[in-house]
């Protein structure tokens, strides 16, 4: 997608009676796209391929990559294709495209049509995607399944600090990420126990099953805000969402069959959103699950992937296997 100027034109050309590949990554924002008349099929999430999946449209928060097949099978001309912002009170309305089928008019200007003929995606829904499951034979890796070795809960809420700003904070931590040595320097050096509270990471059990769950909580004003969260290091295991706060023996927190593979996953405010009446300050709405196996020796960022949240302190570091980390290269000493 393009940011749309009156006199700029942005299309992709496609021939009719074909079925090509459209991957979509996102970066900044949560946003809804539509390509209107088409069937979208959906089949890769985050580099992991998914079983087929026919979509209306596709909501992509920052960080997430999909990639779908068009069925070019519509009367040869221009479709506007659109990404409207979602879950904010407002944001930009001229993320717009063309898809240009070969043999239609190509004008020398394409001014952008009446904002009512545009056709948007639907409001604001709660675990978009859920329903997705990992393609049967493609899948990178079969779920680890049984019950995990470490279950941290993160709460991630909007803090006012003493002196009047606001910062995100993950367990009543805002991250801060050290200025004079590396993390890794200080996994080498055996000093991250050392580290100060605002720096320090989350050991985890080496080869260990690991499941965190994100708990999203209102804010000061009482809003609750949707976050994308990244896993650096390690792919993960999608095991769903819910209201309120999370309980390990509801019947939502039963591990799914066959989820998917991902790197990035929504946590979507169940209540307080900016639509709904707000909730008290650092009430529960909302929860997500993920699970992976800590296989990958070092340390991991795992960090809301809005950027404004993450340099605000919406971040934790895994540390795993430190002792089998491989040798410090010589490159890297000074």
């Amino acid at each position: 997608m393009a940011r749309w100027e009156s006199l700029k034109e942005a299309y992709t050309r496609y021939r009719r009676g074909l079925k090509p590949r459209q991957r979509r990554i996102q970066a900044l924002g949560y946003l809804s796209f539509v390509l209107p008349k088409h069937t979208l099929t959906l089949i890769e999430v985050d580099g992991t391929y998914v079983a087929p999946t026919v979509v209306s449209h596709l909501e992509v928060a920052p960080g997430m990559r999909f990639s779908v097949l068009v069925k070019t099978d519509q009367p040869v001309g221009d479709y506007w294709m659109t990404a409207s912002v979602r879950w904010r009170a407002s944001g930009p309305s001229n993320g717009l495209s063309i898809l240009r089928y070969s043999g239609a008019a190509t004008p020398a200007t394409v001014p952008a049509p009446a904002p009512a003929t545009l056709v948007r995606g639907p409001p604001e829904a709660l675990e978009w995607g859920q329903n997705l499951t990992a393609h049967p034979t493609l899948r990178k890796r079969v779920m680890a399944r049984g019950p995990a070795n470490l279950t941290p809960v993160l709460e991630a809420r909007q803090l006012r600090t003493a002196d009047g700003f606001l910062r995100w904070a993950m367990n009543n931590v805002s991250y801060a990420l050290p200025r004079d040595v590396s993390l890794l320097e200080s996994a080498y050096s055996k000093t991250l126990a050392a580290l100060p509270r605002e720096t320090a990471v989350i050991t985890l059990p080496s080869n260990g099953v690991v499941d965190v769950i994100v708990q999203n909580l209102a804010g000061p004003s009482g809003v609750c805000e949707i976050h994308p969260w990244h896993l650096h290091g390690h792919s993960f295991w999608d095991l769903g969402g819910g209201p309120g706060y999370y309980d390990a023996n509801s019947t939502s927190a039963t591990l799914p069959e066959n989820p998917v593979y991902r790197d990035v996953v929504a946590v979507y405010p169940y209540g307080g959103a900016y639509f709904q009446t707000a909730l008290a300050a650092a009430a529960p709405c909302g929860w997500k699950r993920i699970r992976f196996v800590a296989d990958n020796p070092g340390v991991w960022p795992f960090h809301c992937h809005i950027p404004s949240h993450m340099v605000m302190g919406m971040m934790v570091v895994f540390a795993e296997g430190l002792d089998d980390l491989p040798h410090w290269p010589r490159e890297a000493r000074y």
